[in-house]
């Protein structure tokens, strides 16, 4: 449970993170260094988002069959449901920033 517990704190960091980076992100364009500052961010979040989200899944898969096995989680515990919370802002803003992208 140590191990799946790290390994959830930090999915939840880097999708945090990431999110943020995004959030960040201004769409109007100065110039074309920033134009291609931005695109070289999205995709390596979209490309990252791939094994990100493979992670999220299978830890959340874990921790369910822990739950089933009434495991006793500790006080500081970071529930998948807050990790799903965060990657699913991350999805959205992802793919409003590349539509956004995408039209202009």
């Amino acid at each position: 449970a140590n191990v799946l517990g790290t390994m959830m704190r930090k999915s939840f960091a880097l999708t945090s993170e990431g999110r943020k980076k995004m959030e960040d992100l201004t769409m109007d364009f100065k110039s074309t260094e920033e134009l291609i500052a931005n695109v070289t961010i999205l995709q390596k979040l979209k490309n990252d988002s791939v094994a990100l989200e493979k992670d999220i899944k299978a830890q959340v898969g874990v921790e369910k069959m822990l739950e089933r096995q009434r495991f006793i989680f500790p006080a500081n515990w970071l529930y998948s449901d807050g990790m799903i919370g965060e990657w699913t802002s991350y999805q959205q803003i992802l793919r409003m920033k590349l539509s956004l992208l995408s039209h202009k």
